[in-house]
């Protein structure tokens, strides 16, 4: 069962992240990274649901509420975004490629191993 730090750990070093980098990411201090990854500190809700945001992962996920976390999670959010914003916004198909070839040109990491399919 892994904490909140392990898997911040976890998904910076599998994002090749140096703790700088994320800390200026998320808005927050190198120091409140290391204490956040050894679990000398708990961040608060608002900087959690920046981790989240940033690695694509739900809290449910990071708390190990959820074991199937970042790949499955992370692609279940794409869709859905993606699936609202053509409903919304009444988009083509090919609107919406280009939209996500952009998110994967801007976001690669978020965006490995997921393609578009337009059929």
């Amino acid at each position: 069962m892994f904490m909140f730090g392990e898997k911040l750990k976890l998904l910076r070093k599998q994002n090749s992240l140096t703790q700088e980098q994320l800390a200026a990411a998320l808005g927050v201090d190198r120091t409140s990274i290391t204490k956040y990854e050894r679990s000398d500190a708990v961040p608060p809700l608002s900087i959690s649901k920046r981790i989240c945001e940033y690695f694509a992962v739900t809290l449910d996920y990071m708390l190990d509420i959820e074991s199937t976390g970042k790949p499955e999670s992370a692609y279940n959010k794409t869709v859905i975004l993606f699936q609202r914003a053509a409903e919304q916004n009444n988009l083509t198909p090919a609107q919406l490629k280009d939209i996500f070839d952009y998110a994967k040109y801007r976001y690669p990491d978020k965006f490995a191993g997921i393609e578009f399919d337009d059929t």
